[in-house]
């Protein structure tokens, strides 16, 4: 509506005054987040550790390599433009035996389409199985985020 008043407007004016008016067209501009943002670790495990203390659970830890895995696969999924806990090499499991980490238990939370850390946070802490994850019996976690798809993963080392 504005863009049509000013149109409206700058053709009235241009009229008085004797001249053609001209008014560009706004061009669409479309923005994609393809790597994780530099806050985000920082961010989401505070968020998460606040979540675990709320629960009386000890604080993670972040992993370097988790992350990584997490990355990876939030990757994967924006590049199939679908959520999923499998890769072509596998689930989580297997990503992490890949890549040589030890581990006695691991767990996945995907999302899409939250546009923050906050907002992701919130719908993970508002779904019990999410929540069963954020909260568990879990040491390490790493994080990833790519067009929107968003990894949490977690084990026990």
């Amino acid at each position: 509506m504005k863009f049509g008043s000013t149109l409206f407007l700058a053709s009235i004016l241009g009229a008085f005054a004797g001249v053609q008016t001209v008014v560009a067209e706004p061009k669409l501009v479309v923005v994609t987040v393809t790597k994780t943002v530099t806050a985000l670790p920082t961010d989401m495990l505070s968020r998460l550790n606040a979540v675990r203390a709320a629960a009386g659970k000890s604080a993670v830890s972040l992993d370097s390599t988790l992350n990584s895995v997490a990355q990876s696969h939030s990757e994967y999924q924006s590049s199939i433009n679908e959520m999923t806990h499998s890769d072509p090499s596998g689930t989580l499991g297997t990503r992490l035996t890949a890549r040589r980490m030890s581990w006695q238990g691991a767990a996945e939370n995907i999302a899409w389409n939250q546009q923050n850390v906050a907002s992701v946070m919130d719908a993970w802490t508002k779904s019990s199985g999410h929540y069963a994850n954020m909260i568990g019996d879990y040491n390490r976690v790493g994080f990833g985020v790519s067009n929107l798809y968003w990894t949490q993963d977690f084990i026990k080392a």
